[in-house]
């Protein structure tokens, strides 16, 4: 099988070199005939050779009648240098015949078997002893014609380019040769093709191997074109700004410069990105296209969407600020979030889960802080309900009308407070407005309290003027009073606080200055009775009547004076009574006029006519010697 094996290789070489030659004609180019000669090797006008092989067990051996024969043997026809053979037929011992187109053309035995086989076919099974002889036929093998291999101009322009047949380097093929054109490319070139063709314009179809380009050679001259492209380079790839995360691949619009060219999108390259839609390192891959070739790569940034993060630190300080002064604890915790946010927004490399996970927890933070403030402002929103409603029942019954307007409003700040779901809207809205209610509800009351402070000083002054000459000094001091309360009467700015003193301080005064009055009439008053009794004394033995008149008088008068309850009017009453009774009695004296009871028994008394009358009525008698009028 070996030399089977060899054999066909020489053949297929020499079929190779007149394939695509033109037709050749098939005849019989000579018989080789078995002899008595030792079976080594036959030959036949240096036309054709039988070569002999054997097995390790083979043996064989010429016979007359049989030819050669034998077991373990085989036999290869082999055409001479400058001729092809196309099949040979085998004759055998009887002059039977076989015929083997298919090289290699070979006869053999086996150990077992001396039938002669015919590339593994017995030829006669069984009955055949041996080969008598081989005709063998075919053709002269035409001499082949050189073709030349050339470069078309520019194709050493920006590298080096040879061809080889075989192993060996060429500048010319015989037709049907395998032709390898081999380019080795400047630096900072790859080769952008390569072609071929014949003298007569007819493409040669080319082929891209691993070890260069291919081609079979035509029956004419060829002429092989090589192009080149620039390689693109790192660096013509203009600076990626960095671009913000979408959530989706990112691609964006590159420059791409060769000097002071710019290169044309899918003219001159394609692009192609990778790692594209998640933060960090993303790249963009050119590909050189026309005159261009090779890649390129240039990196640019993902970086983290901040807008909404940026918008939520700042929506979340403003809410801070808002609360910090009145809820500080919940402002406290609500400020680690923001800084914790703030830390995020200001590293740049700060990842899109990373900025999510921050606004989620400024979020919550908030939320929290929100949640807080709202059971906080509700508590103070209680609380102004409280203080309102103490205001409220300290002024309903002075100043009900404002009471009753701050009412409503206490009213609607509880519907509030009992609303499970009100929001920090509206609790904040019934703290103002019960805020509201209570100033305005102060100022009607400092208005009214005003009026009232007013209605004081009228007052006070008239008392004052009605004692200023009698009780100078304790009217002096109330007008000190008066003075002091029309201040605060005439201050724009007075609190309520400031009116209602003003108010108590004028009443205080006032009583104060009732008071010492009261004394000084009191006094004024025993004076008066002391002086009564003094003149009750002169007359009551002379004018009996008149003195008994004025004592009782001076008894009312008395009265008044033990009594600790007395007003200023009944002790002014009763001094104007004691005076008056004393003036009338002073009076009746001095004219003679007594007062003479329903019984005159035990006084003289006598009309103008002179007579004795023991009930005299209203009018002019005598009495006891002196004219009287009897009232």
């Amino acid at each position: 099988m070996l030399m089977r094996q060899k054999v066909f290789s020489i053949l297929a070489l020499l079929l190779m070199t007149v394939t695509g030659a033109m037709a050749q004609t098939e005849t019989l180019l000579t018989t080789i005939t078995a002899t008595g000669d030792k079976q080594a090797s036959y030959s036949t006008a240096n036309v054709a050779t039988v070569s002999f092989s054997y097995t390790a067990g083979g043996s064989s051996a010429y016979l007359a009648n049989w030819g050669w024969w034998g077991y373990g043997w085989s036999a290869t026809v082999n055409a001479a240098e400058g001729y092809t053979i196309t099949k040979c037929i085998f004759y055998d011992d009887a002059n039977r015949t076989a015929t083997d187109s298919e090289a290699p053309f070979v006869v053999e035995t086996t150990e077992e078997d001396k039938t002669p086989r015919i590339n593994g076919t017995p030829i006669l099974a069984y009955t055949s002893k041996g080969i008598k002889k081989i005709d063998v036929y075919g053709y002269v093998t035409p001499t082949a014609t050189p073709f030349d291999l050339t470069l078309a101009t520019g194709s050493n322009a920006h590298g080096t380019v040879a061809f080889t047949v075989g192993d060996a380097a060429a500048t010319q093929a015989l037709k049907d040769d395998v032709v390898t054109v081999s380019v080795t490319p400047a630096d900072g070139y790859t080769v952008k093709g390569v072609t071929a063709k014949t003298s007569s314009q007819v493409v040669v179809p080319m082929t891209n191997g691993d070890n260069g380009w291919t081609f079979t050679m035509p029956e004419e001259n060829v002429a092989v074109t090589v192009t080149y492209a620039k390689n693109l380079q790192d660096a013509w790839i203009q600076s990626i700004t960095d671009q913000t995360y979408t959530g989706s691949a990112i691609e964006p619009t590159i420059e791409v410069k060769d000097g002071e060219a710019t290169l044309v999108l899918n003219t001159d390259y394609t692009v192609a990105y990778s790692n594209n839609v998640e933060t960090g390192t993303a790249t963009v891959t050119v590909t050189g296209t026309g005159n261009y070739g090779g890649t390129a790569t240039a990196n640019f940034t993902i970086v983290a969407d901040k807008s909404d993060l940026n918008d939520d630190i700042t929506e979340a300080e403003n809410y801070y600020n808002s609360i910090k002064d009145t809820n500080p604890a919940a402002a406290a915790t609500l400020l680690e979030a923001i800084n914790a946010a703030k830390a995020v927004k200001d590293n740049a490399d700060a990842t899109q889960e990373q900025v999510d996970a921050a606004i989620a927890a400024l979020a919550g933070a908030k939320t929290t802080a929100e949640d807080t403030v709202l059971t906080e402002t509700k508590t103070a929103l209680n609380d102004a309900i409280t203080e309102a409603e103490a205001y409220y029942n300290s002024i309903k019954d002075s100043n009900p009308a404002a009471a009753a307007t701050l009412l409503e409003t206490i009213n609607a700040a509880k519907a509030v407070i009992d609303n499970a779901d009100a929001t920090q809207e509206q609790v904040d809205a019934a703290i103002a407005a019960l805020s509201t209610a209570k100033t305005t509800t102060g100022d009607t009351v400092l208005t009214e309290t005003k009026t009232a402070l007013n209605d004081a000083i009228t007052e006070a002054e008239a008392y004052y003027n009605s004692i200023k000459d009698s009780n100078p000094a304790a009217a002096a001091a109330l007008l000190e009073a008066i003075n002091a309360a029309k201040a605060v009467k005439d201050n724009a700015d007075a609190t309520q606080e400031q009116v209602d003193a003003a108010i108590a301080a004028l009443a205080g005064a006032k009583t104060t200055t009732e008071d010492t009055v009261l004394t000084e009439t009191k006094t004024a008053l025993n004076d008066a009775i002391a002086e009564a009794e003094a003149y009750y004394n002169s007359i009551k033995d002379s004018n009996p009547a008149a003195a008994a008149t004025l004592l009782e008088a001076i008894n009312a008068a008395k009265a008044v004076k033990d009594n600790a309850d007395a007003t200023q009017e009944q002790v002014d009453a009763a001094i104007a009574a004691l005076n008056t009774a004393v003036e009338t009695v002073k009076t009746e004296v001095a004219a003679g006029i007594i007062a003479v009871g329903s019984d005159v028994n035990d006084v003289n008394c006598c009309d103008m006519n002179g007579r004795r009358v023991s009930k005299p009525t209203k009018g002019m008698y005598i009495v006891n010697g002196k004219k009287v009028f009897v009232k």
